[in-house]
């Protein structure tokens, strides 16, 4: 899910929301993203934040904060 066929570039991010925050996955996708987005290096290492938002009624938004802006991860379809 986007990313290319046959590369490691990409991330589904939708299957965070299954997996327990403390077994290092949101980790491990902030790694891949600075592997991802080259420009992401050049700052430092909390600079990069990945939490979610509780929408009601059932509702969980992902927001990725760069540089102290919030990114709304857009709903899959």
């Amino acid at each position: 899910m986007n990313g290319y066929l046959g590369s490691s570039y990409g991330q589904d991010i939708k299957a965070l929301l299954h997996r327990p925050q403390a077994d290092g996955a949101p980790e491990a996708l902030l790694q891949k993203l600075r592997v991802d987005v080259p420009v992401l290096q050049a700052l430092p290492s909390g600079a990069v934040n990945l939490y979610s938002v509780q929408t009601p009624p059932d509702r969980l938004d992902l927001v990725i904060e760069v540089a102290g802006q919030a990114i709304t991860v857009p709903e899959a379809r």
